[in-house]
């Protein structure tokens, strides 16, 4: 973007230290979340009302079939600030989720056996998908 906008090494530098949470480190994973209303009217009335839901989302390891939780990450707000001083959040929330050595591991040695969901833990949003088996299959191979 920076490149089209013939912009300075400054702005580069900056847009390099604004995406560098969103870059996996090893151990971690980036989600980006985004609440699609395309009503403005509606949009705005529905983020005043969610204010600091960026602090509610998790990413949640089940057994396949019965739902049992075995684990559940804390997403991790990239950035503070995605709600207003007025109470109103972002339409889109950026998310490091950290795994341990032994989370990674545990994924790996039982994929056909378990689902990853995300999970919005807030009673004025509750919300749950279940990723895929090949999008976290693809996920594992950002770990190191």
């Amino acid at each position: 973007m920076v490149l089209v906008e013939k912009g300075t090494n400054e702005q580069f530098a900056e847009e390099g230290r604004a995406y560098d949470p969103l870059v996996p480190k090893g151990n971690n994973i980036a989600i980006t979340f985004m609440f699609e209303i395309d009503n403005e009217p509606i949009r705005k009335a529905t983020l005043k009302k969610l204010g600091r839901i960026e602090y509610n989302f998790k990413l949640q390891i089940c057994k396949k079939g019965t739902g049992e939780l075995i684990t559940s990450l804390p997403c991790k707000p990239t950035e503070d600030g995605r709600t207003t001083n007025d109470g109103m959040t972002s339409a889109v929330h950026f998310f490091s989720v950290p795994f341990s050595k032994e989370q990674i591991q545990y994924l790996r040695d039982n994929l056909d056996s378990v689902q990853v969901k995300l999970t919005v833990d807030d009673e004025r949003y509750p919300h749950s998908i279940v990723l895929s088996p090949l999008l976290v299959k693809d996920l594992l191979k950002e770990f190191d």
